[in-house]
This record gives structure tokens, C-alpha cells and sequence, in this order.
């Protein structure tokens, strides 16, 4: 008997493809939840290796909220730039420039979130802002 409500295992998500000239310098990004399942949110699971980053951009159309599950990695988002780690959530609102690289030589961050009430990265309003500068890796609000 087939289920009614999806129940997705990551292993059986293929990895989506995205386009680096648009700042998707992610090592593996997979959509396990979306509409593709019926869904008006999309859950992501995203990998980045070492010195991977997801350049500036926002969703001009959704809130997003991510965890770190593991890694060490610096956070911009607006003005601030923070350091982040396993256990760490972050919420970003709909129209805010922010962007996430690995700051490890060794280990990848691993990151689960959603675009809440968009089913797919298109209907986020994805919208490519640009590279993340030197400045912005030095400075750290907090």
C-alpha cells in the first residue's frame, strides 16, 4: 500500500542542479520536501566542502530558516556577519541579502531549512546579488 503523505529518506533525493554563475557554490543542495510532494514549502538539505560558499542573494518572496547540523562557517545576513555552528538556527527574512561560507579547512557544514510558502527555489524569488567580499569574511558582528 502506497503512503498518503510522502516519507522521504535523503539517500533518495537526487542532488539538485544549480547554477554557480548565479551563486550556488554549493557543494550538494537536495530538496527532499516541495511541491514536487504536494508541498507549499520546500525543506533543503545542503552540503558545503571546504571554501564552498552560497554568494549574496535573497528570496524576495519567502521567510527561510536554516540549521546548521554540523561545521563551522560564517553567516552574513544584512549588516551582520556571524560565525556559525552545529546547533545554531537562523531565520531570514523575505527581501534580506545573506550568504554562508565554510570557514573550515577540514570538515563540510551540513545545513537543513525551508522556504516557508514557496514549494520550489523559483518561487522563493531568488534574486543573485553578488560575490562575498574579503571584507566581509574579516568583519564578524558578533
Amino acid at each position: 500500500m502506497a503512503l498518503r503523505y510522502p516519507l522521504v529518506h535523503l539517500d533518495d533525493v537526487k542532488p539538485e542542479v544549480m547554477d554557480e554563475d548565479a551563486g550556488w557554490s554549493i557543494t550538494e543542495f537536495r530538496l527532499p520536501i516541495s511541491k514536487r510532494q504536494g508541498s507549499t514549502t520546500t525543506m533543503f538539505h545542503a552540503r558545503f566542502m571546504p571554501g564552498a560558499i552560497h554568494k549574496k542573494h535573497r528570496h524576495d518572496n519567502c521567510d527561510e530558516i536554516y540549521s546548521i547540523v554540523s561545521g563551522h562557517g560564517l553567516a552574513g545576513a544584512g549588516d551582520d556577519r556571524v560565525e556559525v555552528r552545529g546547533g545554531h538556527f537562523h531565520y531570514i527574512p523575505k527581501g534580506v541579502e545573506h550568504w554562508l561560507y565554510n570557514l573550515s579547512e577540514k570538515e563540510p557544514i551540513e545545513v537543513i531549512g525551508v522556504y516557508i510558502g514557496a514549494g520550489s527555489v523559483e518561487e522563493t524569488g531568488y534574486i543573485y546579488l553578488g560575490e562575498v567580499t574579503e571584507e566581509d569574511l574579516r568583519r564578524r558582528t558578533k
